[in-house]
Order: structure tokens, then sequence, then C-alpha cells
């Protein structure tokens, strides 16, 4: 699946990703999980030791966008684990598989085993509230 129309294009959107971290006030981790579907980018933030908050962005945001104001005080209370989702605007990166056979919950699934996350809260805007209520349903 080609998600950019060419390099200079990916870059730009991966330029604008890095300055949009910068402005995070809060020290974080970025993690290339590989799944099923691709290479999932993931950020994570707060002290592992505190519990574990997934954090899903809606269509067209990636997590450096869509968290960057809160990811602050969330991160006092929980360990976030924040997923751009494959496919979208972020730096998760699909394979051919994730175009024929997409899997959301066997996806997120993969995502927080390799993370060593048992158990976890699930926070979402838009079709990541959708990826929340659906992976709590599967």
């Amino acid at each position: 699946m080609k998600r950019f129309k060419s390099d200079n294009g990916q870059k730009l959107v991966y330029e604008s990703y890095d300055r949009l971290m910068a402005g995070w006030t809060v020290p974080y981790q970025q993690h290339k999980i590989t799944t099923s579907y691709g290479i999932t980018h993931v950020i994570t933030a707060g002290s592992s030791d505190l519990p574990p908050l997934l954090l899903l962005h809606g269509t067209g945001d990636n997590v450096a966008m869509m968290w960057i104001y809160n990811v602050a005080e969330l991160s006092r209370k929980f360990h976030i684990v924040a997923v751009d989702n494959i496919g979208g605007s972020g730096k998760s990166e699909p394979n051919d598989r994730y175009a024929h056979d997409f899997n959301q919950a066997k996806w997120l699934d993969e995502i927080l085993e390799a993370m060593n996350v048992d158990a976890v809260y699930i926070a979402g805007v838009s079709y990541g509230a959708y990826l929340a209520y659906h992976y709590a349903i599967a």
C-alpha cells in the first residue's frame, strides 16, 4: 500500500511529525513494533509503574498531533502507549497483508503483547474511539 505520492512527500510528513514531537513537554520513547500488518510506530511516555493507557487517534491525525496537549496530564497517572494507526498519516508502515485482511483486534493484540501489556485502559478520538470499543467488544 503506497501511502505517499513521493519520497519527498513522506519526508515532509515525517519532518512535521518530528517538529510536533519536539513540542511534547514530557520525556517519551519511540518504538517500532512488527505486526502481521506491517511496522507500527508507538510512542510511550510516563512511568512504566503506572497503569497503561492505550491512546488511539482519529483518521487524518497521528500520535504527535492528537495527544500533544494531553500527554503531560495523562502521563502523570498512566503509562502512555500511543499508537500511530497503521495506514494513516503517522509513522506506521502497512504491508501488503494490511490491504487484504486487516484484523484490528489482532493488530492491537500484537502491539500490546510486544509491549508486555496484559491489561490496559483505552481512550480514543473519532476513529480511535471506534477502535477502542471494537477492541473492547472483541
